[in-house]
């Protein structure tokens, strides 16, 4: 093992050090694998078996590039409408609307409580309704066709109103407007 033992505290450092096989050792210094297998044993007499040292530094090589892939995740994650805590699940994430939630919990609430919330959806959802109500106009009164008419004509653009005392979209609302101002929701 003549050039090989002269440079055992090399082969040592790239072995433990560097994370490097006994293959890629072997092959910069031109022997086998098994001479620098030997080597190690002969040096190292107490150290943990290849296979078991070679499976520890794979296992922490994934853990920080976990860490790493889970800290660029976190900082590309959109906010969670209710709480505006990071939606990293990536179901959530793959949703093709822009109303992301971080939790069963949230999607209910928002389901609930999203025409008060949105402004934009309190629009369409105003828009809709006067279309239909001019579509069938005989089945509403005049006051109601009037007022389709404006909304539909620009005339007037539609008023934020919320729900009846105590419904369920009342109640939601309530809730998510307690969450955002504890900010202490934990998903």
């Amino acid at each position: 093992m003549g050039n090989l033992s002269d440079a055992k505290d090399e082969v040592v450092r790239l072995y433990f050090d560097e994370g490097w096989s006994y293959q890629a050792i072997a092959d910069l210094y031109g022997r086998s694998r098994e001479a620098v297998r030997i080597l190690l044993n002969r040096y190292n007499p107490d150290r943990e078996p290849g296979v078991v040292f070679r499976q520890r530094l794979r296992d922490e090589e994934k853990k920080s590039k976990k860490v790493v892939q889970d800290q660029v995740n976190l900082r590309e994650a959109p906010p969670c409408v209710v709480c505006f805590n990071p939606v990293t699940k990536k179901a959530a994430i793959a949703s093709p609307h822009k109303h992301w939630t971080c939790c069963h919990e949230h999607a209910v609430l928002w389901s609930r409580a999203r025409f008060i919330l949105d402004d934009e959806l309190w629009e369409q959802q105003i828009a809709s309704t006067a279309r239909s109500i001019l579509r069938y106009p005989e089945e509403h009164d005049e006051g109601e066709v009037a007022w389709a008419d404006r909304i539909t004509s620009g005339e007037i653009s539609p008023q934020r109103r919320f729900t009846r005392k105590g419904s369920k979209s009342q109640q939601a609302f309530e809730e998510v407007m307690g969450i955002r101002e504890r900010g202490d929701h934990e998903c």
